[in-house]
């Protein structure tokens, strides 16, 4: 079976023999033979075993809180740092919504584009679920389509600004860590 050890960021589960002792490589622990370039290792040295696993998903990447992993760390910074992934999440959120807003705002911006170019006299069609029908009144679609784009765009500037202070709260919070870690 395996047994967990510390792996190169952080605990990894490495293979152990009817011996009991890693496989990793033939007199070189897990950790160095991992943090080796495969050009600079040993030509006699067997490749790492499938059994090595990276970290789990749980572990904050940041390499600055590596040593302190294995449950070394006082409950408030404990506290900060999911504070901290979950700012990072929430950032994420806002970012993939910014992104959303703005591909709906060129689109709409295409979209008159393009009716501006179309004559008047030519027939318009709005797609309504599955079909298409066809617009009477080109006026009304054009005003509801600014209409979109001025209501989308306070939505984009809102999310820029939220996306904006999540981000300064995050950088403020990863020093206000590393401050705390270092002096450890």
């Amino acid at each position: 079976m395996g047994r967990l050890g510390p792996g190169v960021h952080g605990w990894a589960r490495v293979c152990t023999g009817a011996t009991g002792r890693s496989q990793a490589g033939a007199g070189v622990s897990a950790r160095a033979h991992l943090a080796t370039p495969v050009h600079a290792r040993p030509q006699a040295a067997p490749p790492v075993p499938a059994c090595v696993r990276p970290p789990p998903a749980t572990f904050f990447p940041l390499p600055i809180f590596a040593p302190f992993m294995a449950g070394q760390l006082p409950p408030q910074i404990q506290n900060q740092l999911a504070q901290l992934q979950e700012l990072q999440q929430q950032a994420q959120v806002v970012v993939s919504q910014r992104q959303q807003v703005e591909l709906q705002v060129r689109e709409i911006e295409r979209t008159l584009e393009e009716l501006a170019k179309v004559p008047q006299e030519a027939p318009l069609y709005r797609s309504v679920g599955s079909i298409l029908v066809r617009v009477q009144d080109r006026e009304g679609l054009v005003a509801e389509l600014t209409d979109q784009k001025e209501t989308l765009t306070v939505r984009l500037e809102s999310a820029k600004r939220q996306e904006t202070r999540l981000r300064e709260r995050v950088t403020a919070l990863q020093t206000e860590l590393q401050a705390a870690l270092g002096g450890r």
